[in-house]
């Protein structure tokens, strides 16, 4: 009897002469392999029909096994396996293998390899050896090795994180997809070199000194870090690693990398929310006082201005001016205070609005710039805003684009107007990543979108621009505080702006602000005949000031110095409307109000501030009226608190 296959003839007479030198007989060499391998080995018939094995597994009686097919000690769902192996083995008499659970005998619950060989006489097939190999433990091992990286790769996707490797021996740099998605590549570079190329040049340093500390060290510090994008775009990297070594050196770094790119702008969009709040606390208690001054002042040159003759006139009218452009100064100052301003808002056209800022920016800017509207004519969006700060914003906006395109041929800003659901996908993504308030349901927001094909702004500045003072000009040429002013008064309309801006490209400011149902304008309010008003200040100045404003235009007018003379008043004057000052020693002007509400529900109230309110002092006014005011905007306030219904007429 002998067997071959794969050279398995010249591995037989090796042994044929091996015996012969020892004196060994082949019985005895195959009695003694068979009682020596750990395997369980068998002879059947070339139908698989088992004639002899080796050995048997403890408690298996011989006839459990001898006489039965292969198919019988194997599971149904194997036999096509164990046909194809045999019909090999028997077509090319030569070896083959298959695998199957329940081939050794007895032990019906365990993996097995099992090898079928032939057994030839003068090149006939007569029966068949089959080997059969417990591969249980091999296959738990590798079934629990795929279990541990189908866990380790759905951990990965679920983090987003990349992985990579820098071979040092060989110099290769292996990324998987998302690391080539990061960085925006189709591949992953062919050598260090092309990969430290991707770093942004301000953090190249720094980098390369955190790789260069793992390799002395063996210990890679997580960094954080900004890489360039084949198209120009920036991304922000958390990347973090691990230091192989072989042979006493480090042989490779293999690590993961995750983009943060979202998280940094939350960041700085809320670094700047909280700057802002800063800037407001501290100008809030200043600007009250310094509004009480202007108060007094503007008034008093207003009326004079119209009283006398040149060139009286002109001075008073200069002096007056700069009193106006201080009281701007400190309104945009208080603009940064907290959120929840309460200034006079009513339902807006914003194509209205737009225009006549356009209108005032190309008068002042001139035929350098080219601004192109495509709003007239277009169905308006209706905001609810004070029409004075939404043009100023687009003022400010439009100024800053001028200042962009001083050096730029064909300079020209394009202005568009959109109205989107608040589930718009860009809309809210956007809205996230600035850190707004989130768009309430069923909200529609109008995009109001102004491109210029300026000078563009590289990444440093432009994550700078709404930050107070900050200013890129040179001294003399701008406060910086135009954008931070625009900003504050989006977010406190429940709006927010988006600048995307590259160097050399322009850039393109988004402004967002939600919408509402048009509705008819209300008829013009007539002054009340013989209207009497109450103009409660400690600030004697003041008071005066705004009395003899409004007598002026026939209003029966009385004064009270502070809280309790207020109260004392209300109840033997009888007046229709009371002018309060928010801020006064003592009982303030909000508790007044309570009082005066509590005594007198049909009584209508201006609260009258130099300084940002709160929630207080909006639900116990009809309106209210910010410190410095002119003479026109004190009588229209009250002409129309008089005429509307008892309502609060601020947001």
């Amino acid at each position: 009897m002998g067997a071959s296959g794969d050279g398995s003839g010249e591995a037989g007479r090796g042994f044929g002469a091996a015996l012969m030198a020892t004196g060994a007989s082949v019985d005895a060499f195959a009695s003694a392999l068979l009682d020596t391998v750990p395997t369980f080995v068998a002879l059947t018939d070339v139908d698989g029909v088992v004639l002899e094995v080796n050995r048997l597994p403890a408690g298996l009686d011989a006839s459990a096994v001898l006489g039965r097919s292969l198919f019988d000690l194997a599971r149904e769902a194997s036999h096509s396996n164990i046909r194809a192996c045999l019909e090999v083995v028997r077509r090319t008499h030569a070896p083959s293998s298959y695998d199957v659970v329940g081939a050794i005998p007895g032990l019906v619950d365990r993996d097995a390899r099992v090898r079928v060989g032939p057994v030839l006489a003068d090149g006939e097939l007569r029966g068949l050896v089959v080997v059969i190999s417990d591969v249980t433990a091999r296959k738990e091992g590798e079934r629990a090795l795929r279990e541990q990286e189908e866990k380790l790769r759905l951990a990965v996707e679920a983090t987003r994180m990349g992985l990579w490797s820098w071979d040092l021996l060989e110099n290769a740099v292996q990324w998987d997809a998302r690391v080539c998605e990061i960085y925006g590549r189709p591949a992953h570079p062919t050598d260090y070199e092309e990969w430290q190329r991707c770093i942004h040049p301000d953090d190249f340093d720094r980098v390369m000194e955190g790789v260069q500390r793992a390799v002395q060290t063996g210990v890679y510090e997580p960094l954080e870090h900004r890489l360039v994008r084949p198209n120009g775009e920036l991304r922000w990297v958390y990347c973090c690693a691990i230091v192989v070594r072989e042979g006493g050196r480090v042989a490779r770094l293999t690590g993961g990398i995750l983009d943060i790119t979202e998280r940094r702008v939350i960041e700085e969009r809320l670094r700047l929310s909280q700057k802002m709040d800063a800037v407001g606390q501290l100008t809030s208690g200043v600007a009250h006082n310094f509004n009480n001054m202007l108060a007094g002042m503007l008034p008093v040159l207003e009326v004079v201005e119209r009283k006398v003759e040149e060139p009286w006139r002109s001075r008073v009218g200069h002096a007056r001016h700069a009193g106006q452009r201080a009281a701007e100064m400190v309104r945009q100052l208080m603009t940064f205070a907290t959120p929840g301003r309460v200034l006079p808002r009513s339902r807006a056209s914003l194509v209205e609005l737009v225009e006549r800022a356009v209108g005032m920016c190309r008068e002042a800017i001139g035929p350098s710039v080219d601004i192109v509207s495509t709003l007239t004519g277009s169905s308006s969006p209706v905001v609810l805003a004070n029409a004075g700060e939404v043009e100023q914003v687009l003022v400010n906006v439009l100024f800053n684009a001028r200042d962009a395109l001083e050096t730029v041929n064909g300079a020209t800003v394009r202005l568009s107007l959109t109205e989107l659901p608040g589930t718009d996908e860009e809309l809210v993504d956007r809205c996230r990543r600035a850190n707004a308030t989130p768009i309430a349901p069923g909200t529609r927001v109008a995009r109001l979108r102004v491109v210029d094909n300026g000078i563009g702004m590289p990444p440093d500045v432009l994550r700078r621009i709404f930050d107070p003072f900050f200013t890129t000009k040179e001294v003399g040429r701008g406060t910086g505080l135009g954008l931070a002013t625009a900003y504050a008064i989006v977010r406190d309309h429940g709006g927010f702006i988006w600048c995307d801006s590259t160097a050399g490209l322009g850039t393109t400011f988004d402004i967002f602000l939600p919408t509402l149902t048009r509705q008819d304008e209300s008829s013009e309010p007539h002054q009340p005949a013989l209207a009497r008003v109450l103009v409660v200040d400690d600030d004697a100045t003041v008071r005066t000031v705004v009395a003899e404003v409004l007598r002026e235009h026939g209003f029966l007018v009385s004064t009270a110095e502070g809280g309790r003379g207020a109260l004392e008043s209300v109840m033997t004057t009888d007046p229709q409307l009371l002018v309060l000052d928010y801020t006064m020693p003592g009982t303030s002007g909000a508790e007044v109000a309570r009082e005066v509400r509590r005594l007198r529900p049909d009584m209508r109230i201006v609260m009258f501030t130099g300084r940002v309110a709160g929630d207080v002092e909006a639900s116990a006014a009809d309106a209210v009226l910010a410190k410095p005011a002119s003479a026109d905007a004190i009588v229209d306030v009250v002409v129309r608190t008089l005429a509307a219904p008892r309502r609060a007429l601020h947001p």
